[in-house]
């Protein structure tokens, strides 16, 4: 079995703005960033085959 890769932490401070803080096994703490922009992240690296 395989890890997953992101770890995704949403307080209060990251529901009040629509961001999650991101932790990634290989890079470490990557900070806040918009769901948004980290769902592109996360298709670019499916593309990719990168992380998976």
């Amino acid at each position: 079995m395989e890890k997953v890769p992101y770890m995704l932490v949403i307080g209060e401070k990251e529901a009040e703005s629509g961001q999650v803080a991101v932790r990634r096994r290989d890079k470490g703490d990557m900070g806040a960033v918009a769901v948004d922009e980290f769902i592109q992240t996360v298709l670019a690296d499916i593309a990719d085959k990168t992380v998976f």
